[in-house]
């Protein structure tokens, strides 16, 4: 979340909310969606910028806002990313547990969050941790350190499918056909789930 945002007062008419908008615009990380609070700083809705330029200068701003749909700063960063994109929304308010505004999620800021969190679960389905940086310019001891627990597992496991096939050699002698469901067998297992952040 970003803590450079532009909010406005309800009960501020359109020309001083535009006039506050000009005013603190520049420090902001959007003016595309601006949140709208009561005195106390409790959300009370969003406006949008094109909203605020077409409405009438002496309005209030409490009659043309609309209602905000907010994530709560406590809340996991990638779920509140994913309801910024499923909202369809170009900022999300996110306010503390009294409903106060903090700051705002803008959909670039989600977007980030979403592909980061998507090449963490790719990593892990691949049975490694993440780097946290270019593979190429990683040191060999955390390429090494990321992997050496899988693989590990994977030598025990072809120890114990040696033994396996050392057991039944006698079987698959006899019907050679058993041979051929071999690979298959081995390509069923299992792939590490998907971890919760």
């Amino acid at each position: 979340m970003s803590t450079e945002y532009v909010r406005v007062l309800d009960s501020q008419t359109v020309l001083e909310a535009l006039t506050q908008v000009r005013h603190r615009g520049r420090d902001a990380e959007t003016i595309y969606t601006v949140p709208v609070t009561d005195s106390a700083k409790a959300l009370v809705g969003v406006v949008s910028l094109r909203d605020l330029m077409l409405a009438d200068t002496g309005k209030p701003v409490g009659q043309i806002m609309n209602e905000a749909i907010s994530v709560y700063a406590s809340e996991d960063a990638e779920d509140a990313a994913r309801r910024c994109l499923d909202s369809q929304v170009l900022a999300l308010p996110v306010v503390d547990k009294e409903e106060r505004l903090v700051g705002i999620l803008t959909v670039d800021d989600a977007v980030r969050i979403i592909r980061q969190a998507e090449e963490e679960d790719a990593a892990r389905a691949g049975a490694v941790e993440p780097l946290g940086r270019p593979y190429l310019s990683t040191p060999v001891r955390s390429l090494v350190r990321s992997r050496v627990v899988w693989l590990l597992l994977l030598a025990v496991s072809a120890v114990a499918t040696v033994g396996v096939l050392d057991h039944f050699e006698d079987d698959l002698a006899t019907v050679v056909t058993l041979a051929v469901f071999i690979p298959l067998i081995i390509g069923t297992g299992v792939t590490p789930g998907r971890r919760r952040r």
